[in-house]
């Protein structure tokens, strides 16, 4: 599962050069580590459509943090899917915002994809 921009994006190339195309975003990894941490790594990537990769970056979030967002977002998920489905669901529904405020898009204008 991962997420695309439903519009073309602008993204720099280069200093003075840029490019304008679909992109995806997918979350490799997902870390959480219960007697060291309270809450959750993820690493992500964000490639063109043609094949461009335009970041390749990792964050961390608190419990409390993944708990206000599954708030924001759980309505959204699909019925009928299985747990692992949607868990990686409501990560790909957090990543839409994180893909929205990187390039100033509407979360609306964003899709999740198989």
């Amino acid at each position: 599962m991962k997420i695309k921009t439903k519009i073309n994006v602008t993204y720099n190339t280069g200093l003075n050069t840029q490019k304008s195309e679909k992109v995806e975003g997918m979350i490799s990894t997902c870390i959480q580590n219960f007697d060291q941490i309270d809450g959750f790594s993820f690493s992500y990537e964000y490639k063109s459509e043609s094949g461009d990769i335009l970041e390749n970056s990792s964050f961390y979030l608190k419990d409390s943090e993944i708990n206000a967002l599954y708030e924001s977002v759980k309505s959204e998920v699909p019925a009928g899917l299985n747990y692992t489905s949607t868990t990686l669901y409501l990560y790909c529904l957090g990543m839409r915002i994180e893909m929205s405020e990187t390039f100033g898009i509407a979360l609306d204008q964003i899709e999740i994809i198989s």
